[in-house]
């Protein structure tokens, strides 16, 4: 008996359309052009969007967002790239901030002030490849056999942050103290689960265990939260050929959550005879369409107030000096996202520049969400202004790939 798989799928696409909604802008991947010139005032925006994948072609999320037909070939390609465990994400911090190095709040110290404010929003998950086969081919393929859903994880976390911090007007090191008000937050495992069908189809077997964490709808700012961002840059190397090293964190504190945290969990084991996944996606449930499927798979809640961990960054980078003439020099780092469903990134790239105001450059990455991507950015140095736009990933511009990457980055200096 093959059950209908057209409400799972109708469930995928709504949580893939959700990721790509919530990624309007993210971190710019643009290198950091390092420059110890003393101005009074600058002025900086930067906009962006990433979402990257381990395993999910774009061949297959271009059509989930824009329509068109998805092949059993196409899904038996991308089904047959999958792992194990598998990994989808984004993670956005957009901000506008403006620096004043004549206002100096300590007489003895050479600091300027920052004032920021942006947009945090990090979402991630662990999934196993049995999903994405019972999602987009159904459960005829797995008749007879058992779907390992373990040691799943899904989360997201969404807040508004304004800042305040202090720069050295000389090495451009600097440190801001940020309020966040959060907006969303949700927070879900599986440990131990699977799902076991007879080669009929009549019979199945379903255990989970697990717990998750989500706010309500209702009121729009769920908590407060504090967090600092810091930036240090150090000089290596010869005092007549210097490199230059930037330290950062971004994001690195605590939220508080109010009181309309749902807690649940979940410890149980279903059997059904003759009932069908798309009894449930249909809200039918074993015991008759009048009792509700939580309580038919053991789901216990209740409200809690919760303190949780921001979803910050760790970078340590060699960065371009924007004072060395030559006109190729080298960039590359590590960055960890610290997030269940990420795992560390390194990048390296090479970087040119004319003698007047142009600089490009080309690089590649591994790790985050995905594996290898290739980067590309141009810059647009001006007296005043800096504008560089960018890509994360070059591959995914084609319509391929297993990811999306755009950055746009404006300051202006004066």
């Amino acid at each position: 008996m093959k059950t209908t798989n057209t409400s799972i799928k109708q469930y995928i696409i709504l949580i893939c359309v959700g990721f790509i909604q919530q990624i309007a802008f993210s971190q710019n991947f643009l290198p950091l052009v390092y420059d110890t010139l003393e101005r009074h005032h600058e002025l900086t925006i930067n906009a962006s969007g990433e979402l990257s994948t381990s395993s999910i072609s774009n061949q297959i999320t271009n059509r989930l967002i824009f329509g068109g037909n998805i092949t059993s070939d196409l899904i038996q390609t991308v089904e047959g790239k999958h792992k194990n465990l598998n990994r989808i994400g984004f993670y956005t911090d957009p901000n506008i901030e403006y620096i004043n190095y004549k206002v100096r709040p300590f007489k003895q110290k050479d600091w300027g002030i920052i004032v920021k404010a942006g947009l945090l929003s990090s979402g991630g998950a662990r999934y196993k490849s049995g999903i994405f086969g019972l999602a987009f081919r159904g459960n005829e393929p797995y008749l007879g056999s058992t779907i390992d859903l373990s040691n799943m994880f899904l989360g997201m976390f969404t807040a508004h942050k304004v800042g305040f911090g202090f720069i050295s007007s000389k090495s451009k090191s600097n440190v801001s103290l940020n309020i966040y008000g959060i907006t969303n937050y949700i927070n879900g495992h599986l440990n131990d689960a699977s799902l076991y069908q007879d080669e009929m189809g009549f019979n199945a077997a379903l255990a989970m265990s697990g717990q998750g964490l989500t706010t309500t709808k209702s009121p729009y700012y769920k908590g407060l939260g504090v967090g600092i961002d810091a930036n240090f840059f150090f000089k290596v190397g010869k005092p007549d050929k210097p490199s230059y090293i930037q330290f950062s964190v971004q994001n690195l504190g605590v939220g508080f959550l109010n009181k309309n945290v749902v807690r649940y969990e979940m410890d149980t084991t279903i059997l059904y005879d003759g009932y069908t996944i798309g009894n449930l996606t249909n809200n039918e449930t074993i015991f008759g369409k009048d009792k509700k499927i939580t309580e038919e798979i053991g789901l216990r809640n209740d409200t809690i107030s919760k303190a949780v961990a921001l979803p910050f960054t760790v970078q340590i980078a060699k960065i371009i000096d924007e004072h060395n003439t030559k006109q190729i020099q080298f960039y590359y780092g590590i960055r960890v996202y610290v997030q269940n469903a990420a795992i560390p990134m390194g990048y390296f790239g090479i970087h040119y520049r004319t003698k007047s105001w142009f600089r490009m450059g080309l690089g590649a990455s591994y790790g985050g969400f995905t594996g290898f991507r290739a980067n590309l950015y141009m810059q647009a140095a001006l007296k005043k202004f800096n504008v560089g736009i960018s890509t994360s990933d070059l591959i995914g511009l084609t319509g391929y790939g297993k990811g999306y990457g755009l950055s746009l980055g404006i300051s202006y200096r004066f």
